[in-house]
């Protein structure tokens, strides 16, 4: 997981799908 400017977690290429 990465942080972007604003400070959100951002997952890369993976998104919450059934349990974020």
């Amino acid at each position: 997981m990465s942080f972007d400017g604003s400070g959100r977690l951002i997952w890369l290429e993976v998104r919450p799908n059934e349990s974020g």
